[in-house]
């Protein structure tokens, strides 16, 4: 079960954008949301779930 989910600060939107676009390509969104699922983060771009987050990195 999803436990929160929020919009995270532009600064902080801006860094995991970056992060993501190193390892993925270009990515671009209007809104970015985290949600915490166990012991993952579940990272939503404009409403889709677009990737996960834990202890081994982003997938």
């Amino acid at each position: 079960m999803i436990r929160r989910r929020q919009t995270i600060k532009r600064k902080d939107a801006r860094s995991l954008l970056d992060e993501l676009s190193g390892k993925f390509g270009a990515i671009e969104a209007q809104r970015i949301e985290i949600a915490e699922f166990e012991e993952k983060k579940i990272v939503f771009l404009d409403e889709r779930i677009a990737f996960v987050r834990d202890e081994n990195g982003v997938y």
